[in-house]
């Protein structure tokens, strides 16, 4: 079921309108692996947990940005300050750090046994000249000075070298690359942009974890058990840590969890070990645990005013040993007031956002003067969980009879036939699973909203 973890204190939010999420300490139902035996688990304290709605928390430590937050905008649901403990982000004082992280592993990694080399990072608030100024994030709700101090905040201390495999590619994209490195012979993820003009989405991607990374610590989340990727900070890396970086060039990169596959791979892959052709395509068990964690990570997105925007099954990361997912790639996210006031401004430019057009709701074609809410990212989490459940991708079957037949496509989507095109042997599935299909069903066809999709899953 889902888990939200009490707050430390119950002054740290203001909560007028509480939204109840059942949790495995209280009285709830848990579902056997067929999901049709409910029982009462009735073991721990009758407790429940609640997830707060947006508001100005009262923090302990008055920061810039948490002072900014309740006077700029009364939607801001928290301050993205989080340089208060945690031992991975550099410090103005001498090397090596000893304070401890609030955090469990693997914040703990990066000890205090590294050799201390040269700091590369740059001074993103002292420095005017320092080029790497022009390319950060904008805000209507923080000014550049803010941001400047949230992301310099964010940089890992230098003296943590962490070795690239130049090899090892896991992900590429058009303007960055990511391989997996070594810290204490432990793998992460690094995320490279190809080019310092091109390093302003990292930046940007930066910032919304920071923001996420705030919220998990403000909620005590587990790390392996959050919805949203572990990203630990910025490092900095020069051609002396990787080949494909051009010369005097100094490039922020992003340093997160390395996990061994993502929701795309494990749809492929379940082509060939599904032996009951009734079954959800990538397992019952999986395919529900899927739904709760995509729909818990949409709380988390909702919670802090964040869109993601590209919500899509390559950008859910999945961990083999764990069986846990994980949202991940917030290049395209931003705070809700920000996407809106971007929105406009390619409006009124003569350009649209960026989709991924498979993954598209039908308003966002439909109404293309409407800019995107929360309930594109949950119909977006709808195609995921169709797509996870038959195998097969939005609207395939259209692309399958001519790549180039996009303006069929943009029809199917606008009158939102995703459900109606698909073949049938993949009714068959949905038809033998009516719990996972009226989830399905209440996302895509009757457009329900989240608190509604919380308490059906808090029910199943």
């Amino acid at each position: 079921m889902f888990r939200t973890p009490p707050l430390k204190s119950s002054n740290q939010f203001e909560t007028p309108a509480k939204q109840v999420i059942s949790s495995s300490v209280g009285d709830s139902e848990v579902i056997d692996g067929d999901y049709h035996k409910v029982h009462i688990n009735t073991e721990y304290n009758q407790n429940k947990s609640y997830l707060p709605t947006p508001k100005t928390p009262i923090t302990p430590h008055d920061t810039s940005l948490s002072r900014s937050a309740s006077t700029a905008s009364k939607k801001r649901s928290l301050s993205i300050n989080t340089s208060n403990d945690f031992q991975y982000f550099k410090n103005n004082q001498n090397y090596p750090m000893t304070t401890t992280s609030p955090l469990s592993s693997p914040v703990s990694i990066f000890s205090n046994e590294s050799s201390v080399l040269s700091a590369t990072s740059p001074h993103l608030v002292s420095d005017s000249t320092s080029p790497h100024l022009k390319y950060l994030p904008s805000s209507s709700l923080y000014s550049d000075s803010e941001i400047a101090h949230e992301l310099e905040d964010f940089i890992i201390d230098p003296s943590f070298k962490f070795l690239v495999a130049n090899d090892q590619i896991i992900g590429k994209g058009s303007f960055s690359t990511v391989l997996k490195s070594k810290f204490n012979n432990k793998d992460y993820a690094i995320k490279i942009p190809s080019k310092l003009k091109s390093c302003k989405p990292i930046y940007k991607e930066a910032l919304n974890y920071k923001i996420i990374t705030s919220y998990l610590q403000l909620h005590e989340f587990s790390l392996d058990e959050f919805p949203i990727l572990n990203v630990f900070g910025l490092t900095y890396l020069t051609r002396a840590d990787y080949h494909r970086i051009r010369l005097n060039e100094n490039l922020p990169c992003l340093v997160s969890s390395c996990l061994s596959s993502n929701l795309e791979v494990l749809i492929k892959d379940s082509f060939q070990n599904k032996q009951n052709k009734e079954c959800l395509h990538i397992g019952n068990d999986l395919w529900w645990k899927l739904a709760k964690q995509l729909i818990m990570g949409l709380i988390a997105f909702k919670d802090c005013d964040m869109l993601h925007l590209d919500l899509k099954t390559s950008n859910i990361l999945f961990d083999s040993e764990s069986e846990n997912f994980k949202i991940a790639d917030l290049t395209s996210a931003g705070l809700f007031d920000d996407v809106v006031k971007e929105f406009h401004e390619r409006l009124n430019s003569g350009f649209s956002m960026d989709y991924t057009l498979q993954y598209a709701a039908p308003e966002i074609l439909n109404k293309p003067k409407d800019p995107p809410n929360y309930q594109t990212d949950l119909y977006s989490i709808g195609l995921i969980l169709l797509t996870a459940a038959i195998g097969d991708e939005p609207y395939s079957q259209v692309l399958s009879e001519s790549r180039s037949n996009f303006i069929y496509l943009t029809e199917c989507i606008k009158k939102n036939k995703v459900i109606d095109i698909i073949t049938g042997e993949q009714w068959e599935i949905l038809r033998s699973n009516p719990l996972a299909y009226k989830l399905i069903k209440s996302i895509l066809i009757d457009r329900v909203d989240l608190q509604e999709v919380v308490g059906f899953l808090s029910e199943v």
